[in-house]
């Protein structure tokens, strides 16, 4: 009973921790698994019984969607936030990426052969990228609290 009421009361905190736990020993249990299911048959038979580590495996999936579901039903009220900032890391990612080459520079062509001058010009260059980067990572920062106050105060069904 008194589990019961623990689970009932939990936050999406604790309930992201215990999907993360959850995770970890459906991974472990997995690996267990694939490294035993199919071996060289000798006498000395391992001693995995694979009935039960499929049963626990089983169980270790149901409690994971269990956890799941109740946590993005949770989050429904602050979805947006979340994929604000799913987007944000993106943008982050792409910028990174982003050829910001600006000025002169001199390219060899092969061997023997002078290197020849190519001018570049950047949009963004390397400078603003940087200034937009620390942006959107200020921005990732703001919404952040607001998504872990908002999973700290919030319980799960």
């Amino acid at each position: 009973m008194k589990e019961q009421n623990r689970k009932k009361n939990m936050n999406i905190t604790k309930a992201l921790k215990v999907k993360n736990a959850i995770l970890r020993k459906l991974i472990q249990k997995r690996t267990i698994f694939a490294r035993e299911n199919s071996r060289i048959n000798t006498e000395n038979d391992n001693d995995i019984n694979f009935s039960l580590l499929s049963n626990e495996i089983n169980k270790l999936v149901a409690d994971l969607i269990d956890i799941k579901t109740k946590i993005a039903k949770a989050n429904v009220n602050i979805y947006e936030k979340i994929i604000h900032m799913a987007e944000l890391k993106t943008e982050i990612v792409y910028l990174k990426e982003l050829n910001v080459t600006s000025g002169t520079i001199f390219q060899n062509v092969g061997y023997n052969n002078p290197p020849i001058e190519k001018k570049y010009v950047a949009f963004i260059n390397e400078k603003d990228r940087d200034a937009l980067l620390e942006k959107l990572q200020s921005l990732i920062e703001t919404i952040q609290d607001d998504i872990d106050l908002y999973n700290a105060t919030t319980n799960i069904d």
